[in-house]
């Protein structure tokens, strides 16, 4: 079974900027799609991207697949303090 894991940012996080990292862990080789960015994890299941916030608050999806067609997601949402409410 395909897992995945986001270690930042947390749920209802606020950030002081237009874009935020989001980061986790899944399947090593794994794909990993983060609002408009694709990544691939790395060799032990990491990965990490950079996403431009164009909304406060904006719910970031994160979607991990891999070779067999397994996919999972999870969502967070992240509240801007230069966008506004």
């Amino acid at each position: 079974m395909l897992g995945l894991s986001l270690t930042e940012p947390e749920d209802g996080a606020q950030v002081d900027g237009t874009e935020v990292k989001v980061a986790g862990k899944t399947a090593p080789g794994a794909v990993v799609s983060v609002d408009d960015a694709v990544v691939l994890a790395d060799k032990q299941g990491y990965f990490s991207v950079v996403v431009d916030l164009e909304e406060s608050p904006h719910t970031i999806e994160v979607v991990a697949s891999d070779a067999e067609g397994n996919e999972v997601d999870l969502t967070r949402t992240v509240f801007s303090t230069q966008l506004g409410d």
